[in-house]
């Protein structure tokens, strides 16, 4: 009798629920899946737009270098990473168009365009930006570089009046944002000669173009960068290189098992190496990958678009020309 009482209550209990437990979670993660998906599509509209309105506002702007007197003293005293380094400055002082306002949270940041173009047998240098912060940034750029001459090009573009085969492709980062790339101060020789004598070969007829749009971000990508210099640490190798959202889950899981089955099996281990002060023995290579994560932490980081826009008489031509810029 005690017994059918409880099957009786249980089977009240859920009757009364309508549905079991395990359903509700389903239906809460599933709202919640849809709620971020409807939050994405409205945010990418909102961004959209406001980039749009952005271009309707949009100055470009032709920097030229004059020639230095007595230019090949002194690049013989001095290398070309000391010549890029002045330009790192530049980037650090755009920083100060990022605004924490919750708006920009949706519309997203103001964003600066720095473009390589190739047209008419020339090269130029040109900076874009929204006339609201083109203040700010030519006087970063005359902060650098006092005797550059910066005008003002309105009829700016690298398509002709006659019709032309276009071709543009995307450069991504084969390992993830977080992980340390290869900067000036790593490099032997000087990677713009390498472009330019690629853009020497064009055709008069042919134009391209390579675009650096570039905006500034918040600090909290660095949680991503702190988090992997601990895993190296903590001797976590399997960290992901991938972009794959499931390559990367898989790992976690992989990396969650070892991590299991060293704590069951590290009585034998915790007496032969363990050192309160340090907890892993590194390689030099690990030593090596936690320093270059902590210099790249100290920088100020940028959400990063890298394009690549060529024009010719035939498509064939034109790709031609886009991988030879891109293995350059």
């Amino acid at each position: 009798m005690e017994g059918y009482n409880d099957y009786y209550q249980t089977g009240e209990s859920a009757a009364s629920s309508g549905l079991p437990f395990w359903v509700w979670i389903i239906a809460g993660t599933i709202l919640l899946l849809l709620a971020y998906l409807i939050f994405k599509k409205i945010r990418h509209t909102v961004l959209y737009k406001n980039q749009l309105r952005l271009t309707r506002d949009w100055v470009m702007y032709r920097v030229s270098v004059p020639r230095e007197l007595h230019a090949t003293e002194d690049d013989q005293r001095k290398n070309f990473q000391e010549m890029l380094a002045v330009v790192e400055p530049f980037y650090a002082n755009l920083n100060s168009i990022f605004k924490n306002a919750i708006d920009k949270k949706i519309s997203g940041q103001d964003h600066v365009s720095l473009e390589l173009i190739a047209k008419e047998g020339m090269i130029y240098f040109y900076v874009g930006c929204s006339r609201r912060i083109s203040d700010t940034v030519v006087k970063n750029l005359h902060a650098q570089y006092p005797h550059a001459e910066i005008l003002e090009d309105k009829e700016f573009s690298i398509f002709p009046n006659k019709p032309l085969q276009v071709e543009i492709i995307n450069l991504g980062l084969i390992k993830r944002y977080f992980f340390p790339i290869k900067t000036y101060k790593n490099l032997e020789e000087d990677p713009l000669n390498a472009i330019t004598n690629s853009l020497s070969r064009l055709q008069p007829d042919e134009s391209l173009g390579i675009q650096l749009l570039l905006r500034p971000t918040s600090g909290m990508w660095r949680v991503s960068v702190e988090r992997t210099a601990f895993d190296v640490q903590h001797g976590k190798s399997r960290i992901s290189h991938s972009n794959n959202l499931l390559v990367r889950a898989s790992e976690s899981f992989f990396n969650f098992v070892g991590s299991s089955n060293t704590a069951m099996t590290g009585k034998e281990q915790h007496n032969e190496f363990y050192n309160p002060n340090n907890p892993h023995k590194m390689t030099p290579m690990q030593e090596s990958q936690i320093k270059l994560l902590g210099e790249k932490a100290a920088k100020l980081g940028f959400e990063c678009q890298v394009r690549l826009v060529s024009v010719a008489e035939t498509s064939q031509k034109a790709r031609q020309n886009l991988d030879n810029i891109a293995s350059a």
